[in-house]
């Protein structure tokens, strides 16, 4: 009994890790409708490469990525998740007002190239390559090293 249980646990392990990451290409129109709007609104001029959904276990978000190589990252509600240009400035209009506010006041030659939204904090990422952190209501908490 012991040495079945211990193959079927390998058995579901090995499984699970082949479908850890899985990506689907899917069409722009399968995104939630919220992360569609999001991108209209905010980058209407950037060309989508391609759109894809991930399941990693038990979270589904969906991905995309612009013909210049930057890229979306929104969760399965369709909230963005990540914006990471590291390659130009993040659209004003798609940053979060008070961390736009925090970045003229106390970084004004800096560019926005990638935030990261996380359960407990946002990670902002300027173009000299400092990193900043808020809280989830957009106070400044912070540095990284």
């Amino acid at each position: 009994m012991k040495h079945s249980f211990l193959i079927l646990f390998c058995l579901f392990a090995l499984n699970s890790g082949v479908k850890a990451g899985n990506y689907k290409m899917i069409p722009f129109e399968q995104l939630p409708e919220t992360s569609r709007k999001f991108i209209k609104d905010h980058f209407p001029d950037l060309k989508i490469s391609y759109t894809a959904k991930e399941v990693d276990f038990l979270e589904l978000s969906y991905k995309v990525i612009f013909a210049d190589g930057n890229k979306l990252e929104f969760s399965r509600s369709g909230q963005w998740k990540e914006i990471d240009f590291k390659f130009s400035a993040i659209p004003p209009s798609a940053v979060p007002q008070p961390i736009l506010d925090f970045v003229a006041q106390n970084h004004s030659q800096q560019n926005v190239l990638e935030i990261d939204r996380e359960r407990w904090k946002t990670e902002v990422k300027l173009s000299n390559e400092m990193e900043l952190n808020f809280d989830n209501d957009y106070n400044f908490i912070g540095l990284d090293d």
